[in-house]
């Protein structure tokens, strides 16, 4: 038994562009090779044409899609005042760049890490690890500074210990400090701005 279409039957493929391109919505403004057949198609057919100036009202966009444009001199945005509108659906261009992360204004600025700051960062976790610490006291207070920055606070008589007093919270540090001056000094001989 064959698997083919039945007897009496002509399979029919369908043509790369159906005629009378329907184009209601979003025009599609890609460079796909569909895209690019439907363009052509519709700026070769003149019923195309007619249909497409029905169903799109804003004759600039519908000549700026047929040339393969992204963007388009169009009527003015009540927002912005701008012309400049997308081809693709007609909105704004300026206010679609401003709701847009691509708006420099909205960038956030990613830092930027060289070799030498690297080196240098790996260096002082190097002579962190080796033990190369500096160490003092002052009243009551003992603190350690250690080369990547971090400073570990121990207060016997107020049973503070931390590892890294950069991770207390600022709230904390303030209402301690407000009655240890000597914590003070402690931060401020270890390079802190208090």
């Amino acid at each position: 038994m064959s698997r083919g279409p039945k007897a009496g039957y002509v399979r029919a493929l369908p043509p790369a562009v159906h005629p009378h391109v329907d184009i209601r919505g979003k025009l599609n403004t890609g460079a796909s090779p569909q895209a690019q057949r439907k363009r052509e198609h519709v700026q070769g057919c003149s019923e195309c044409q007619r249909q497409a100036s029905r169903q799109v009202a804003d004759q600039f966009r519908l000549a700026a899609w047929i040339e393969g444009a992204k963007v388009y001199d169009g009527l003015r945005c009540s927002k912005c005042s701008g012309t400049r509108r997308r081809v693709r659906d007609g909105s704004c261009y300026g206010c679609h760049l401003k709701d847009s992360p691509l708006d420099p204004a909205r960038r956030t600025r990613v830092p930027r890490h060289n070799r030498d700051g690297w080196l240098g960062r790996l260096d002082a976790r190097r002579k962190e690890a080796a033990g190369d610490v500096w160490v003092f006291e002052v009243g009551d207070w003992r603190a350690r500074v250690y080369p990547t920055g971090r400073l570990a606070v121990d207060c016997d008589r107020l049973n503070i210990h931390s590892v890294d007093w950069g991770k207390v919270p600022p709230a904390r540090i303030f209402e301690i400090a407000g009655s240890e001056p000597d914590l003070i000094e402690v931060m401020r001989q270890a390079g802190w701005s208090v």
